[in-house]
């Protein structure tokens, strides 16, 4: 894509309709990008052994969307499929080692009973003597899309039958959370300001706002900090547009070519109301009218070869002739004269060229002004102005009809006729809107003051009015804030140690630059903590972990909702339900503290970590609730479809394992936190 506009001489934007009579180029164009290769996988192979844990094989070639094959630096390295996966037979005979027996596949992403591919005997499994071991689950996602965050997993304790289990090493037992780099935020970045679509009278002007990290890579708006994104368009040039003057055109001169394509000029002109020439800016709200058109006098002559003659020799070397001759599309064979009056000219045929001109003299020629019509009033009330064409022209009389011919102002005799005149439309009805001035600057020098400014009643002509409507009036005062002067403390310690304070309560900190309500704890101690009062408390701030699963794993109840009266167990040992009132805030980081559980009330369960959830109900794929994107904030969490791994001995069938969603839930009263994830 590509942006088209209407420019006039000097490079301004114009209106749209002065260039009407040019072909708009296009703003946008077909593109075509070259397909990407794709990882086609091809069938297993037999496994490698009979009895016992195997391996099984398969090719993997890369093709396009033909499904031909390609180069294999055409596909994406990071998504090449497994080659090679574990595989289960029958056992061996008892005497053998029993190595090969089959490892139950709780664990594993994929929905067959068969181990995910890729995988190895060891990559899910910390084994201890005794047959225990440690079971882990895949990493979740990461908990920030930027600047860093963690990661967490599940680790379970299990025998060699898969059954739960107390007794692993607790020093072999794998990491349960991990930091992850995902890259810094995206932030706004913005171009300068464009052209004003307008001179005067308010127009608009655009730039362009987009959300990108700082190496360009650009995001949707939904990645930045949407109440921040800088404005991409405002107004302009709002002052009045004059209402004194108009264009006035002359009159079309000659084509500038006696054949093929030429053009044709005119004078445009700046008139004020009284008839005279002033500035063109006065004018340059009214779309100037074309200085210049195209024209086309009639088709050049052409030169025309007859064909080749015979040679002149029979033999030898001689020439051949043909005759070339200058023809006009139109033959012309007259002598009249062109005109009836003054100098003109008469034509005759000749050989090689179609006319010849020569001088013929014939009485003085006679010249009139010529009118058009009077235009409509400039105004629709009040005082205005009207405008018509205005020309001298010479007659031509040799004819049945006249026929015209623009010529200069001083042929013509007498008084050129007036091309403008007044005209009045009757008064203007009186109107009367609400008129403000500038803010005034704020009533105190550091914390909240009040701004005053001016606002009136006045009529069209500035006169004070009571005509305007009371509801909408605009606002004379309004609160202000200054930080630049002020002497506030930066964190709870700074109020302990400079106000003397001791009692836990909200004081006003300056953080980042701003004013900040902040609700300090623990000042009784030598290490107060800063806290953030959320707007909806702990109704609509809570973290959830679902406790309840499916005996059947695989069904989908009452359309995909949670119920608790289902066929379910509540045995999931991570559930929990808490609520917040407040969170804490590392004023360092400006960031949220989400393990801090001070000021939370769990109501069921273990404690939750604030902006967590997640839910353990089914393994099959039911309907969900909106994406977390579209759900207004403090709303609950929809449910999620994930399992724990852990299984009862009465279990008969296994359920499989998905990924943890991590959302937050949460009200701010300030506008410079980052959002915990």
């Amino acid at each position: 894509m590509r942006y088209v506009s209407c420019r006039d001489d000097q490079g301004s934007v114009a209106d749209e309709s002065a260039c009407f009579h040019l072909p708009k180029p296009s703003a946008t164009e077909m593109c075509t990008v070259t397909p990407c290769g794709q990882w086609k996988a091809l069938e297993w192979s037999s496994c490698s052994v009979t009895c016992g844990q195997g391996k099984a094989t398969r090719q993997v070639i890369c093709v396009n969307y033909s499904d031909q094959l390609v180069d294999r630096s055409e596909c994406d390295p990071d998504d090449l499929p497994a080659t090679e996966q574990e595989c289960s037979m029958s056992p061996c005979h008892p005497n053998s080692h029993d190595y090969g027996r089959p490892m139950p596949p709780f664990l594993y992403p994929d929905h067959r009973l068969k181990p995910h591919p890729g995988g190895s005997p060891n990559r899910n499994r910390a084994q201890i003597p005794g047959g225990n071991q440690w079971r882990i689950g895949p990493w979740g996602a990461c908990s920030s899309t930027c600047a860093g965050g963690f990661q967490r997993r599940v680790v379970v304790c299990q025998d060699e039958n898969g059954y739960t289990a107390n007794n692993c090493d607790e020093k072999s037992k794998p990491m349960e959370q991990r930091s992850c780099e995902s890259g810094p935020c995206p932030q706004w970045a913005y171009g300068n300001w464009g052209e004003c679509t307008k001179p005067c009278g308010g127009g608009t002007r655009t730039r362009l706002v987009v959300c990108q990290r700082p190496n360009g890579e650009r995001f949707t708006d939904l990645s930045c900090e949407i109440l921040d994104k800088p404005p991409d368009r405002e107004q302009c040039n709002v002052q009045d547009c004059p209402r004194d003057a108009a264009w006035s055109a002359g009159p079309w001169s000659s084509c500038s070519v006696s054949c093929g394509r030429g053009q044709k000029h005119r004078s445009v002109y700046c008139l004020s109301k009284e008839g005279r020439h002033v500035e063109e800016e006065n004018c340059k709200h009214l779309a100037k009218p074309n200085v210049q058109k195209k024209c086309r006098g009639g088709r050049c002559p052409k030169w025309k070869a007859g064909d080749w003659g015979q040679c002149s020799v029979s033999c030898g070397r001689g020439v051949q002739r043909r005759s070339v001759q200058c023809h006009s599309s139109t033959v012309v064979c007259r002598t009249q004269c062109t005109k009836t009056c003054g100098e003109a000219a008469r034509f005759r045929e000749v050989l090689c060229v179609d006319e010849e001109e020569q001088p013929c003299a014939l009485p003085p020629c006679e010249y009139i002004w010529i009118t058009g019509e009077w235009s409509e009033c400039s105004v629709t009330c009040g005082k205005g102005y009207r405008q018509r064409l205005v020309s001298c022209s010479e007659i031509y009389t040799g004819k049945d009809h006249y026929e015209y011919g623009y010529q200069n102002m001083v042929n013509c005799p007498g008084t050129q006729p007036p091309n403008i005149q007044p005209c009045y439309l009757g008064e203007c009805p009186i109107s009367a809107s609400w008129r403000v001035g500038n803010w005034g600057s704020c009533s105190v020098t550091c914390g909240v003051g009040v701004m005053h400014r001016s606002v009136q009643c006045l009529t069209n002509d500035d006169q004070v009015s009571s005509l305007c409507h009371v509801d909408l009036k605009p606002e004379e005062r309004r609160t202000c804030h200054n930080v630049h002067d002020c002497d506030l403390p930066r964190n709870c310690k700074d109020v302990k140690n400079l106000d003397g304070a001791t009692e836990d309560g909200e004081y006003f900190l300056q953080v980042k630059g701003k004013t900040l309500k902040v609700y300090c704890s623990g000042m009784q101690t030598d290490s107060p903590k800063e806290y953030v009062t959320l707007v909806n408390g702990d109704a609509e701030n809570f973290s959830e972990v679902y406790g309840y699963r499916l005996h059947n794993p695989t069904e989908c109840p009452y359309n995909g909702s949670r119920r608790e009266d289902c066929q379910c167990r509540k045995d999931y040992t991570a559930a929990g339900f808490s609520s917040f009132s407040k969170v804490r805030l590392d004023l360092n980081t400006m960031q949220i503290i989400t393990t801090d559980l001070q000021f939370a009330q769990t109501h069921d369960g273990r404690p939750v970590p604030y902006a967590t959830a997640g839910d353990c109900y089914s393994a099959a794929k039911c309907p969900q609730l909106p994406t977390p994107h579209s759900i207004p904030v403090g709303s609950p969490a929809p449910p999620v479809t994930l399992m724990d791994p852990a299984l009862s001995p009465g279990d008969t069938s296994p359920p499989y394992w998905h990924p943890p969603l991590l959302c937050s839930y949460a009200t701010f009263s300030g506008d410079i936190f980052q959002r915990p994830g």
